[in-house]
Parts: structure tokens; sequence; C-alpha cells
């Protein structure tokens, strides 16, 4: 997830597309608050006690949200989200359906912030799937969103739809699909915190 992440921080294509405004899966738009995510429940029939659990959440370590010692805090002080079924202080993350087959998906929301426009709010969505479902999911996204801007060269399947808004991207690599829903003004943002990150000094200021 990570190496989805980083790919999504170098940017896609300027190209306009007639993207939703506001871009989301399942209901989960892009730019909305995590106090607004928290309210919402999880969209598929279970009998298990599902939860949003976030990265700082108790049972946030059980769920392995957390970052790892010696590691940037959280993705440049985002706060990163999933679904996870919890019993007896146990939990398990459990999958989305997306297209028809089921995914495991991502939230991740900027850091906490004095300006309510830009503190803790989705700036992107990552579902990821098996390679198997391409051509599914192919045919389930074109279906929505017209055909991509830009398809990447065989064998690695990439598409990208684009906006002034926002922007959706298939990564194919190693027999899995990532599903990138990104901000594009957030996106910026915290692309702007990880260049920050990166120069000497800034962790001790």
């Amino acid at each position: 997830m990570a190496g989805v992440l980083m790919v999504a921080l170098m940017g896609t294509p300027a190209v306009a597309a007639d993207l939703p405004n506001p871009l989301g899966l399942r209901g989960f738009n892009v730019g909305m608050t995590l106090d607004e995510m928290r309210q919402l429940k999880f969209p598929d029939p279970t009998t298990d006690d599902v939860r949003l659990i976030c990265s700082g959440d108790k049972l946030s370590d059980e769920a392995g949200l957390n970052p790892l010692p010696g590691r940037e805090p959280s993705y440049f002080g985002t706060k990163t989200c999933a679904f996870f079924a919890v019993a007896n202080g146990k939990v398990r993350k459990v999958s989305m359906i997306v297209g028809g087959p089921d995914a495991r998906v991502t939230f991740a929301f900027t850091p906490k912030a004095s300006g309510p426009a830009v503190s803790e709010r989705l700036f992107y969505i990552v579902a990821e799937v098996k390679s198997a479902y391409f051509s599914e999911l192919d045919a389930a996204y074109v279906a929505k969103f017209g055909q991509p801007d830009r398809r990447g060269r065989l064998p690695d399947r990439d598409m990208f739809w684009t906006s002034r808004h926002a922007s959706l991207s298939f990564f194919d690599h190693q027999n899995e699909i990532s599903i990138v829903y990104a901000d594009a003004k957030l996106e910026q943002l915290v692309h702007a915190l990880k260049k920050t990150m990166g120069k000497p000094g800034a962790d001790k200021l």
C-alpha cells in the first residue's frame, strides 16, 4: 500500500475529464471529513461487528495501522483508516465489494490542521484487487466513467481518469490491481508535506 501512495503522490496527467464531483467509492467521497466518515456504516451486508479503525484509535495497534519505529509518521502525518471486524478485542480487516469482486480498501486523511477546509479530510482511497478480475473491473469502470484519458503500456494495463478536482487511477502490477481515488487539491497538500519531510532538519521544527 505504501508503494501505491508514493505513486499517487507523483501526480497524474493534467487531462480534463468528466469525473463526478465529488468522486467517491460506495458512498465514501474524497474531500469528506473524518467525522463524516465515522458516521457512515460499512456498505455490505455482514453479521460481524464491523468498525472503522484509524491510526491512533483504540485497537489501531492490533489493526496494524500505526507507523513502525524509525519510519516517517504515518505517511507524512496523514491518518490511515480501514474497516475491521472486531470480536473479543481481536480485529480482522474485512473486504468490500468493488465493481463485483471483493477488495481490500484503505482510506487516508490529511493531518489535523487549523483550517477546516484541509483538516482531517479524505484525500485518497485505495482498493486492492487481484489482477484476475481486470477485465471485469475494466468493463465496470468504463461503463461508469467512460474511457480513461490514458492507458498504460502492456503488460501493466494501467489506466488514468483525471479532472481539475480529482483523479482515478488503476495500477496493475505483480498480480494485483490498485485502484486509487484522489482529491486533487488535498493530494497536492500531502505532496507538499512529503517534500517538507524530506528536507534535513524538518523533523526538528
